[in-house]
């Protein structure tokens, strides 16, 4: 488990772009934490590292959006996931998450991990996002397998 403190925005943000250039292909990523608590900035400035240059927005209303990016001559896919408004684990197996999960081709953002905890694979990083006051935040980062979210919401 890793824990810290950022600033503010340019330093979540370097945190993201360290984290972007380590990725590889099947990675996945649990971004947890209240509403404005960084999730989104941090996978806008993820999204930078990896050398996307479209608009990354939260999708709260479309669940999903996917970026193409090239690394090292392979086309790989940034799939970011807002699971907000999702009941339970039902409405992930409509949207066919699991597959997409399963894709090595993709590394994945999911903001609200808590909403389909079961359905997060085993090997995800969970980053967790505390506000501390308008800029600072704590930062965790640990493994899924250290941390139970399955009765939360």
């Amino acid at each position: 488990m890793t824990q810290l403190i950022s600033e503010n925005e340019i330093e979540t943000g370097q945190l993201a772009e360290k984290m972007a250039a380590e990725a590889k292909r099947g990675d996945f990523f649990a971004l947890r934490g209240e509403l404005g608590a960084g999730k989104t900035t941090f996978a806008k400035y993820f999204a930078r590292a990896l050398g996307i240059t479209d608009e990354v927005t939260s999708p709260t209303f479309t669940i999903m959006k996917t970026y193409s990016f090239t690394r090292k001559d392979q086309v790989l896919n940034l799939v970011h996931i807002d699971a907000y408004r999702l009941e339970n684990e039902n409405d992930a197996d409509g949207l066919g998450l699991q597959e997409i999960f399963n894709d090595h081709r993709n590394i994945i953002l999911l903001e609200w991990p808590e909403r389909i905890w079961s359905s997060v694979p085993a090997d995800a990083k969970l980053i967790n996002f505390t506000l501390l006051n308008a800029e600072r935040r704590q930062i965790i980062i640990s493994e899924k397998k250290d941390v139970d979210l399955s009765r939360q919401r």
